[in-house]
């Protein structure tokens, strides 16, 4: 882990809402000048964690203005899950545990990615019921949720029987909220239900049988919509940049590990890191990811958990 403390100010210059994190051959920090705070640092992997401190007070506004806007989506008015499309955009929702998955390329990653990768799918073959766990960075006042089965996506494969939607403000108590049998012939499923404010998602399902009537021993799920309205922010121990708004990253190994997972607030988890590739120290030394704090903080602290600590380091 990296950390790093600023001297607290009070100026026009020193509450940027906007983070710079880079990647190079040194390891410093500075005050730019163009309005945001720049950090460069050596490691070519960098786990799910940025933590900016907060303390009270409150800075003058500048205004700042940047390309490389996040990509927009056409995305229906109500879903909160959808993953920002290239890694840029608001981060609103992680997974945060699952049943299995059949490779990595079918990972649960792919049911927030309905409208950026709609062909992709979760798939998951382990035994017995198939489930998902959906983590909110706040609280969100839910009220349904929709999600495409294999039907219309793969021939003599079984859809989803039987479907189980639960919600947990701490993702250890879990209070069903639907509960759905005989909906084998549904390509799509869609249920509504009563407002419930939560910070966790659970979807358990049943596989089904193929075509030719045989037990599938999989699911196959090719997205999944979560419908609601933010209800209250959640408690991040004074961290600000969970759930905030990455505008720019420079590059990412694949559409799983970019930048926006430095803003999910998970630092455990080795598959939701950043990973990229080592710069070209003549071409384009540094990586970096531009992050917008979406408010004005006094920020108090920089902490960046390296991946080191999760994967075995291989010799170049």
């Amino acid at each position: 882990m990296i950390h790093q403390s600023f001297n607290k100010h009070r100026s026009s210059s020193i509450l940027p809402r906007l983070f710079k994190v880079g990647h190079g051959a040194e390891e410093r920090l500075v005050q730019a000048c163009d309005g945001f705070q720049r950090v460069i640092v050596r490691e070519e992997n960098l786990s799910g964690g940025i933590r900016v401190g907060r303390i009270g007070g409150v800075g003058l506004r500048a205004r700042v203005v940047l390309s490389g806007d996040p990509t927009t989506l056409q995305i229906p008015e109500g879903i909160i899950n959808a993953w920002p499309a290239n890694g840029q955009g608001k981060v609103r929702c992680t997974i945060h545990s699952y049943s299995g998955a059949a490779a990595d390329s079918e990972r649960p990653f792919y049911l927030n990615t309905s409208y950026s990768m709609p062909n992709h799918k979760w798939c998951d073959t382990s035994e017995g019921d198939s489930w998902v766990v959906f983590e909110f960075t706040d609280v969100y006042s839910i009220r349904r949720l929709v999600f495409r089965d294999v039907q219309g996506h793969e021939s003599n494969c079984g859809n989803v029987p039987e479907y189980t939607v639960l919600t947990s403000m701490d993702g250890k108590q879990w209070t069903e909220v639907a509960h759905k049998t005989g909906v084998e012939n549904e390509a799509t499923k869609d249920v509504s239900f009563t407002d419930t404010e939560a910070r966790y998602v659970k979807l358990v399902l049943k596989k089904g049988t193929r075509g030719d009537g045989r037990k599938d021993n999989a699911v196959r799920i090719y997205g999944v919509d979560i419908y609601g309205e933010m209800a209250a922010q959640a408690d991040h121990a004074g961290v600000v940049s969970i759930g905030k708004t990455l505008l720019k990253g420079s590059d990412a190994m694949n559409e799983r590990e970019t930048a926006a997972n430095l803003l999910d607030g998970n630092h455990t988890d080795k598959n939701t890191k950043w990973c990229f590739a080592k710069g070209n120290a003549d071409t384009h030394p540094y990586n970096f990811a531009i992050i917008d704090l979406e408010d004005e903080y006094m920020v108090s602290g920089f902490h960046l958990y390296d991946c080191h600590c999760f994967i075995p380091v291989i010799p170049e």
